[in-house]
Parts: C-alpha cells; structure tokens; sequence
C-alpha cells in the first residue's frame, strides 16, 4: 500500500504538534536546504524531539507492515470508497487521510496483535537511539543505532532476524533450544555466550565478547571452511563474496556501546566519520583526501555531536561549519 507525499507548501505550519509537522516535511522529500537545517537545530536543542521524532518512524513503520496484510489493503480501498471527504483544503484531506489510516492501524494492531504469539516480536530502534531489552528465554538485546529485530521463538529453538542494523545478545544457555541469528541466509548459532552481530549495508560481522559461536552455511557456497569462533575473535564477509575475514574482535567498542558511547583508539578519521554518521542525521564531510588519514582517538557519547566537532577542531586543528545542512570538515590552512 502506498501513500500519497505532500509538498512543502501544502503543511499548515500552526496545526499539529512540531514533530509531526516535520516528520511529514521529511517524509515529503521536497524539503529546503533552510528548513532541513531549522529540523537539525531543532533536534539538537532537546533530547525530548530527537525522541518524538523517532516515535513517529516506529509509527510509520509498523504501519509499513500493517498494511501488506491483506485484510488491511481491504478495509482502507473499502473506507476510500465509503467515505465522503470534504474538499475544503489540501491540508484538510491530509488530516482526514491521518485520521482513517490511525483508524485502521489501531483496528488492525488489535486484530494482528490477537493473532501472534508472544513468542513473535519485532524491536526497531531509530537513528541515534539504543535499546536494551530481556526476551522470553531471560537473553539479553542489546540493539544499535537504526536496527530492527525479529524474534521468533518456539519450543524447539530460538531464532532472531537481524534485517538490518547491529545487536549484541547476551544469551541464556538452553541446551534444547539453540539460539540463532540469522543475516542474509547464514546463521550465527551461540553456544553459550555474548556477541554482536552487524548488518550495514552490504557487510555482515560477527564479534564474540564471551563464549562460542558457530556459522551455518548451510546452502551457501563458501570457498573456506569456517572453524568455531571464540572470545575476542571477528568475522565478517560482504554479500557479493563469499571469503570471511577473520581478526580480532574490538572488544572496548562493543563495551562503550552498551554505554552509549563511540570509542575510537588511532581510527582514520574516514573511518571515524562513517561511525559517527550512524548516529546523526546531520553528517559529517570531508572532501579532502589527505584529512581522511587523520587518526581521531577518544570516548564520544553518541549524542553529543557537538562533543566530536569540538574534538576535531580543538585537537586535530581542523575546521568544521554547517553548509548545505552538513558538517563540512576542512583544514584550518585552506
């Protein structure tokens, strides 16, 4: 099912609260260089519309996947039909369309919701947000910046989905029931233990903090056998090639992330700006080659963007200012 985008022109900027007003501006991707910086200035002023906002994607989100539901589909093409729309305004039929696709989402959340067992459930986290949570079987997930989970257990074996984002588990043993999360058809199997795994953009990574954990290729053609992977050991492939890398696991990285911090030890600042992009919807650039060998080393809180510039100015003597709604990153000698 898909929906209609407004145009900028079209919002009334005095009705609803702010964070809606801007979801639905993003949502139109006709947004203004001006307005997409008056959005980042308005996230950054409050921890609280950071929040808000990534609500209103989780919203978004789960109405996503309400509607394929064919019963879903029927109802709202049956409530087009029925129901008689005043044509007042463009913003009056927007809010009209709001108000019958809450209708629905909150009649279907029920209808599905009484259909899934508990043992069925998604988590997502937004960009910059973390989320720790205890499953069923008292395991422990811990999920990433824009992750999304899907957790199917049974009483035969417990599977998690990563579709996308990163997650660590620390896994209460079940010798009957083995725990698995399955990225891209291969199957991360844990015997007894706390690792992460990635999912971010074309490159899956496992890393083992504690314990044992095996990879199923069943029905993969890989070009090496893959032992056992132990404590303090990675592995990590990209979807078009089938070799594993196999290294050392950053074990002060994974720890700083359950504390919703980013830690970098003599890391490329290219490299430090890809992680910390993760986290920001107002990246960070540099058009400089020679800046990208930079090495950046410290503890960042995630949400502390301006904590990170003020490093990269005050300690590698760089130059960063906002244009076009990034953060240009220059050398001071330019």
């Amino acid at each position: 099912m898909t929906y209609d985008r407004m145009q900028p022109s079209e919002f009334d900027q005095d009705s609803g609260p702010p964070e809606a007003i801007w979801f639905a501006k993003v949502q139109s991707g006709q947004m203004t260089e001006q307005e997409y910086l008056e959005f980042a200035n308005w996230l950054e002023a409050d921890d609280d519309n950071r929040r808000k906002y990534q609500e209103c994607e989780k919203t978004l989100a789960l109405l996503d996947t309400l509607s394929e539901t064919p019963d879903i589909i029927a109802m709202a093409e049956s409530l087009n039909r029925k129901t008689e729309r005043p044509q007042k305004s463009v913003f009056a039929r927007w809010r009209w369309a709001s108000a019958v696709a809450a209708s629905i989402l909150c009649v279907l959340v029920w209808q599905t919701l009484t259909n899934i067992t508990p043992s069925q459930v998604e988590f997502i986290t937004g960009i910059g947000e973390q989320v720790q949570t205890t499953l069923e079987d008292d395991s422990i997930a811990f999920l990433n910046t824009n992750t999304k989970l899907r957790v199917e257990f049974n009483d035969n074996k417990r599977t998690v989905y990563l579709e996308y984002g990163e997650a660590m588990f620390d896994v209460s043993k079940d010798a009957n029931r083995p725990f698995e999360v399955i990225t891209d058809n291969r199957i991360a199997r844990a015997i007894g233990t706390k690792f992460s795994v990635s999912y971010l953009g074309d490159r899956v990574t496992l890393s083992v903090i504690e314990g044992t954990v095996e990879i199923d290729n069943t029905g993969i053609q890989v070009k090496q056998t893959l032992p056992r992977f132990n404590a303090g050991q990675t592995a990590g492939y990209r979807l078009a090639d089938d070799n594993f890398t196999v290294g050392s696991a950053n074990i002060a990285r994974l720890e700083a992330l359950e504390q919703g911090k980013i830690y970098f030890e003599n890391v490329p600042l290219s490299q430090a700006l890809i992680e910390y992009n993760r986290y920001s919807l107002m990246q960070l650039r540099t058009h400089d080659e020679a800046l990208n060998q930079l090495e950046v080393t410290g503890l960042f809180d995630i949400n502390d963007l301006n904590g990170f510039v003020f490093v990269l100015q005050n300690s590698l003597q760089l130059s960063v200012t906002e244009e076009h709604g990034e953060w240009i990153i220059k050398s001071r000698n330019l």
